[in-house]
């Protein structure tokens, strides 16, 4: 019966698409699976845990500690291919014999790569969506310049000589043309997927401007 309990154990965690990782209250690596490997990388069990990427060791250690379980816990760390994977980690302590002594922890590591990927495809179709509906209003917005400037031009010959209607085009007509090119110029950076940048800032500066 134990035999046939660890296999059904065995083959639980071998089909698991989630990787689990469990140590012992030392800190040791008492389980792994084929999941996990496949995210991380070399995993195996007699290491400890301060070998695991720095984020499911910090959650694993805060588990041991604190005897707290810890839940979709999202962050980036670096996988079997040196890339970063975003995951999402929870983690749980592992009671011992008599659910009294605390026997090790677990974390469970949700590799987010496809759902990230998902998302940003979501975002850019509603993005593309909300630029179909603004289109109306940017033809709105570009065709009241366009009035102004067509209406000096076609009296431009009848009126070249009077130097008032002169100054009044030289005004009138370059600061539309710009009121097009920033409006078109909005519609195009709204539209324009962009690489994020990391770094550090004051979020109150953030806050404010926006």
């Amino acid at each position: 019966k134990l035999e046939e309990a660890t296999l059904h154990r065995e083959r639980i965690l071998t089909t698991m698409q989630s990787g689990v990782i469990s140590v012992s209250a030392e800190g040791q690596i008492t389980t792994v699976n084929h999941a996990a490997k496949t995210i991380l990388g070399d995993v195996d069990i007699g290491q400890s845990l301060e070998t695991l990427p720095a984020p499911i060791s910090y959650v694993l250690k805060r588990t041991l500690r604190e005897q707290k379980a810890v839940q979709g816990f999202e962050t980036l760390i670096t996988g079997r291919g040196k890339e970063q994977v975003p995951v999402a980690i929870s983690s749980a302590p592992l009671p011992g014999a008599g659910g009294v002594d605390n026997s090790g922890a677990m974390v469970m590591v949700y590799d987010l790569t496809q759902l990230k990927r998902l998302e940003r495809n979501v975002q850019r179709a509603h993005k593309l969506s909300s630029v179909g509906m603004l289109a109306a209003g940017m033809a709105h917005e570009i065709k009241n310049p366009l009035v102004s400037i067509k209406t000096l031009s076609q009296l431009l010959p009848h009126r070249f000589d009077d130097a008032d209607f002169r100054a009044t085009f030289a005004e009138v007509v370059p600061a539309e043309v710009d009121r097009i090119d920033a409006i078109v110029s909005r519609l195009l950076d709204f539209a324009r997927p962009k690489p994020s940048r990391y770094g550090a800032h004051d979020v109150r500066t953030i806050v404010d401007k926006v």
